[in-house]
């Protein structure tokens, strides 16, 4: 067991997408293999992957593994069906095709994800009942210094006005490598303080990845 210090960690957001590569297989297995042939892609790059699968849909992966026509989804066990049906599990790879850095980054808050419930109260019982129907959605909120010269926040503030998506990529020591995909809300108005801060929300799609080099 060990613990990850945040001190030394390295954020970057997204800057753009290659051309779509059609997937047409993924299989039920640990780790599962993606088919999208003469996909190009070297171990380590990193793709979002939009398919049929609710779980991996505007997901972040690392290549891992790669052959000619296929790669694995290091770490990701794809053998349960009810999760991943098989025969619903095309759609597209979209090679990450730049990074831009993140800085002066105050504080990241998570929400969601949580396991959500109906609460009934049926005529015929005394004590009501919670079922489990799935889970809430994610999201993250991040707290920057504000300042309007910076590259980065004026990306998050363009992809905010356009209700634009981004994927973050999380460089933790270990390292570990970890990702999110959503729609950025960005505030052109600073939290007033003594240091002036700007609040970013970002509604997840997908799920947060993490990988261990």
């Amino acid at each position: 067991m060990s613990y990850l210090a945040l001190v030394g960690s390295a954020f970057a957001l997204t800057t753009g997408l290659a051309s779509a590569k059609p997937v047409s297989n993924i299989t039920n297995a640990d780790p599962g293999v993606v088919t999208a042939t003469a996909h190009g892609y070297n171990n380590t790059d990193e793709v979002l992957l939009v398919t049929d699968w609710e779980d991996f849909n505007y997901s972040i992966f690392r290549v891992t593994n790669k052959t000619t026509d296929t790669f694995e989804l290091a770490g990701y066990d794809t053998s349960n069906t009810t999760f991943y049906p098989a025969g619903s599990d095309t759609g597209n790879a979209y090679k990450i095709s730049g990074w831009q850095s993140l800085g002066q980054i105050l504080g990241i808050t998570p929400s969601g994800g949580d396991a959500r419930y109906e609460e009934l109260s049926p005529f015929d019982k005394r004590n009501g009942v919670r079922i489990a129907v799935g889970f809430n959605p994610s999201s993250f909120e991040m707290e920057l210094g504000f300042d309007d010269s910076r590259t980065d926040q004026s990306l998050l503030l363009a992809a905010s006005r356009a209700q634009e998506k981004l994927g973050f990529r999380f460089t933790l020591n270990g390292p570990t490598y970890a990702y999110a995909y959503g729609t950025v809300s960005c505030s052109s108005l600073p939290i007033f303080d003594r240091i002036l801060r700007r609040r970013v929300s970002v509604s997840m799609e997908g799920i947060f990845t993490s990988f261990t080099a």
